[in-house]
């Protein structure tokens, strides 16, 4: 069985927080000089590096504003692929997700996963 990081992108790859404009991009929703989207993710790709067993599980809003494939591509190559799914997946009920904790919401995913 490989390890599970379940993988947040606001507060953890960039600050927080971020929100989906009318026309569709993402942006900070407050001013964040000297801040860009992702700009964490080449620390995360470093941590990871010794450890090729560890796959990823999405758990961000971005999938549930976006869509799993949206969310993902954001990702750079080196995180995309370890990718293997997210703790929200389109056949859930999308208002009982919505009410349920972050860690709820692991909990239950990892539950699904028998981690």
């Amino acid at each position: 069985m490989k390890a599970i990081l379940y993988l947040d992108y606001d507060g953890v790859l960039h600050p927080e927080p971020v929100y989906r404009s009318p026309r569709g991009g993402m942006h900070f929703s407050v001013d964040q000089a000297g801040h860009s989207l992702f700009e964490n993710s080449g620390i995360l790709v470093e941590a990871l590096a010794p450890y090729p067993e560890v796959a990823i599980v999405l758990s961000t809003s971005w999938v549930r504003v976006l869509s799993y494939s949206q969310a993902k591509a954001y990702l750079p190559d080196a995180l995309r692929s370890r990718v293997i799914g997210a703790t929200f997946h389109n056949a859930m009920n999308k208002f009982e997700f919505d009410v349920m904790t972050r860690g709820a919401q692991v909990l239950a995913d990892a539950t699904r996963r028998e981690v």
